[in-house]
């Protein structure tokens, strides 16, 4: 397979502090007509403009992961010819512009609106010189007319939400498009789709996805008595048989993954032997009660202090212990939930954490579905998670100076913005040494933990 003539990907595109495109790209052969097409106003004359260098560099603000033209980097050196928009009546005059163009020898040739403003006879006539053309170079059109592009070109790149939604040959994106967004843009001329700058707040569940920051990050597998990531190297489930944790055996399993902290969940608090096993391997342990605590005379374990246990946390014990663990996790803290069989309120607590931080309850429903697949998680567990969710935008709305356009940030703001500067930094180790991370953990703005 030949390699790309323009090959751009992961751009991020600005004008004016706005975002245009995120995580945006597609790659072009050296030859045909392809047509940038999407609804009005997102970005696809910028994003032609940056392409070949013609926009002020003091409003236009670029980032991406790649960008190569004749397999070389784009640079000031090495770019496609542009045709702007005009407003040209005639074919004449619109031929003329395109040979001054085809003159300099370009291999790609941008063209953005060239028949805009001409008659259906005089725009014929300019798409089949553009069609002539496209036989021995490449031709990337921007155009709103669907049955001009469906006529002359050779495919489409459909641009919704700041990305591309979809790349295909024109002939199958006119007779059975492959993306929603596609389908509705052939219906109507516009498509529904998250501009790349929305709040999440302010979008409907189904809209909002998973967090930049957790991208790449969440993962599920469900095998009994292993330790599953669920958000890779800070936050896991730990799935064992009925008889629960096996202290000696799965220290070894801790210690290799480096976790630091187990949270168990249950009517009785977990052995002092297994817990002084696993504070002798540098991992501290909490247990959340499921039954009224009456006396717990131990040095050795911290439980979370609520005189509401209901065998399942209460929407304000999630909220205030996902809190609290967001902070830990961005300090270092690597934390590991227990789920043994049929132990529900663990598996409720993985996806109050993952609400917390921002995926949709649906979607962290499906998570913990997954985990266990013993587990009836039914309505009124999901009901929670819906509720904690709602909870959670309205708290974000309330913060003092906090809007759509504030920059204060909430603790799990700020800890996805952590994982992303850890992916940016492929990997590398930014965790606390772990002799500072075996003492007592730092108390959040809860502060319901406590020694029992």
């Amino acid at each position: 397979m030949a390699s790309p003539l323009l090959a751009i990907k992961g751009l991020s595109l600005k004008v004016g502090g706005r975002v245009l495109l995120r995580d945006f790209g597609f790659e072009l052969p050296d030859r045909g007509v392809a047509a940038l097409m999407g609804p009005v106003g997102i970005g696809k004359s910028t994003f032609l403009s940056w392409l070949c260098d013609e926009v002020d560099t003091g409003q236009v603000e670029a980032e991406y992961e790649q960008a190569f033209f004749m397999g070389k980097p784009l640079d000031r050196t090495n770019l496609p010819s542009l045709l702007k928009q005009k407003s040209v009546n005639d074919a004449e005059t619109a031929l003329a512009r395109i040979a001054e163009v085809v003159k300099l020898s370009p291999n790609l040739i941008c063209l953005d609106e060239v028949t805009a403003h001409l008659t259906p006879e005089d725009a014929v006539v300019v798409l089949e010189e553009i069609s002539k053309i496209a036989k021995d170079r490449a031709v990337l059109m921007v155009s709103h007319n669907q049955a001009q592009v469906a006529a002359y070109g050779d495919s489409v790149i459909l641009v919704a939400g700041g990305k591309v939604q979809e790349h295909s040959p024109a002939k199958q994106f006119f007779v059975a498009p492959q993306s929603d967004p596609g389908r509705q843009f052939l219906n109507t001329g516009g498509a529904i789709a998250v501009p790349p700058d929305a709040d999440p707040r302010y979008l409907s569940p189904e809209l909002r996805g998973i967090p930049e920051g957790l991208a790449g990050t969440l993962q599920t597998r469900a095998e009994e008595d292993s330790l599953c990531w669920i958000l890779k190297g800070k936050l896991a489930a730990f799935i064992t048989g009925a008889k629960g944790l096996n202290f000696e055996k799965d220290v070894p399993c801790l210690a290799e993954n480096d976790v630091t902290s187990l949270l168990f969940f249950g009517a009785n608090p977990p052995a002092p032997a297994g817990v002084k096993i696993m504070a002798d391997a540098g991992v501290k342990c909490f247990w959340h009660p499921l039954e009224v605590v009456k006396d717990v005379s131990r040095d050795d374990l911290y439980f979370w202090d609520t005189s509401h246990p209901e065998g399942m946390p209460t929407r304000e014990d999630s909220a205030k212990i996902s809190s609290e663990i967001t902070s830990w996790m961005g300090k270092g803290e690597k934390f590991a939930i227990v789920i043994s069989e049929g132990e529900k309120a663990a598996a409720f607590m993985i996806g109050a954490q993952l609400v917390y931080l921002g995926i949709p309850a649906g979607m962290a429903t499906e998570v913990v579905s997954e985990l266990r697949k013993d587990l009836e998680f039914g309505p009124e567990e999901e009901q929670l998670l819906w509720d904690l969710e709602l909870n959670r935008d309205l708290q974000d709305d309330r913060a003092p100076g906090n809007s759509a356009s504030s920059e204060s940030e909430s603790e799990s703001d700020i800890f996805l913005k952590l994982l992303q500067d850890e992916s940016s930094e492929n990997g590398k180790n930014t965790t606390e040494d772990p002799n500072e991370r075996s003492g007592k953990p730092t108390k959040g703005g809860a502060g319901n933990w406590r020694v029992a």
